[in-house]
């Protein structure tokens, strides 16, 4: 996120000085958590073990493994990420995993997940099921394969139906995605391939820490397919501060409100330009001492 990013600093910098990060006071012990437990009655000094299970409307369910099972969307406010009526389930199996998605509880959507023998994706496959009048829908298939390097970390996407569609990311040495550039023949117009690129931006030179990535989401710059399963290698190491997309030079600006154990629990997005307020995500978690039953 260029030369609009370096007369937009200049904003930022006026715009983190009132909104860098917060760290959320300790928890009043009579206050119960989201989840309905009482984080601040866990020992401070003992190991705790977060489990996201909401993300602004959306609300996770978890299987015994610890693997999502459910996912809910209730009602749509800003911020939101879903539709409501909407619900997804999830089942494992042998190198797989499936998901429906539901919507006034008929299929929407169904996705298969291929895995390799350390747990990530190589292919994926998705059928959506779209309205056609009456009783009619029309499926749209889409599939795609994935590639990671040594370290495991995604490094490009293909479009199994149409292989001039790819999209690469790129990491820098300290474990962050820094860009994703896209490729492919739209438009129209036949055998020129038109490109879009991110770069995301972990610090900034306005004094703001680098923050450690504990939210445990695919980032949505990454266009992946599904937001909540672990199966695209490995995430960044640290969470993004800013992106910027060309060739239309938007850029957003990223302000994370954490807990005393730096777990972010709101994240507001700014348009880099003017400073407009774009959206806030707050984040939900289970709380537990590690090795802790509740």
């Amino acid at each position: 996120m260029k030369n609009l990013m370096k007369s937009a600093l200049f904003l930022l910098i006026g715009l983190s000085a009132c909104q860098k990060e917060n760290v959320e006071p300790t928890t009043d012990p009579r206050q119960a958590n989201e989840a309905g437990l009482r984080e601040s009655a866990l020992p401070s000094t003992a190991p705790k073990n977060y489990k996201l299970v909401q993300e602004s409307n959306a609300k996770l369910s978890y299987d015994e493994s610890g693997r999502v099972s459910k996912l809910i969307f209730e009602a749509a406010h800003r911020g939101a990420i879903g539709t409501t009526g909407t619900y997804v389930v999830y089942k494992y199996g042998a190198h797989q995993v499936s998901s429906v998605m539901y919507y006034n509880n008929s299929v929407y959507q169904r996705s298969t997940y291929l895995l390799d023998g350390a747990g990530r994706c190589y292919e994926s496959n998705q059928f959506d099921y779209e309205s056609a009048g009456g009783n009619a829908y029309v499926e749209k298939e889409s599939s795609f394969t994935y590639q990671y390097n040594a370290t495991g970390r995604l490094i490009s996407r293909t479009n199994k139906l149409a292989a001039t569609e790819k999209t690469t990311f790129g990491w820098n040495a300290a474990g962050d995605m820094t860009k994703i550039t896209g490729t492919d023949f739209s438009g129209g117009r036949a055998y020129l391939p038109t490109k879009a690129n991110s770069t995301l931006y972990y610090d900034q030179p306005t004094g703001d820490p680098i923050l450690d990535n504990t939210l445990a989401v695919n980032e949505e710059a990454f266009s992946l397919p599904d937001r909540y399963l672990p199966i695209f290698g490995k995430k960044s190491l640290h969470l993004v501060k800013m992106s910027s997309y060309q060739p239309t030079q938007y850029a957003t600006y990223f302000n994370y409100t954490l807990n005393a154990d730096g777990y972010p629990t709101k994240r507001d997005t700014y348009e880099v330009t003017g400073a407009k307020l774009v959206e806030s995500n707050t984040y939900g978690y289970l709380v537990t001492n590690i090795g802790l039953h509740l």
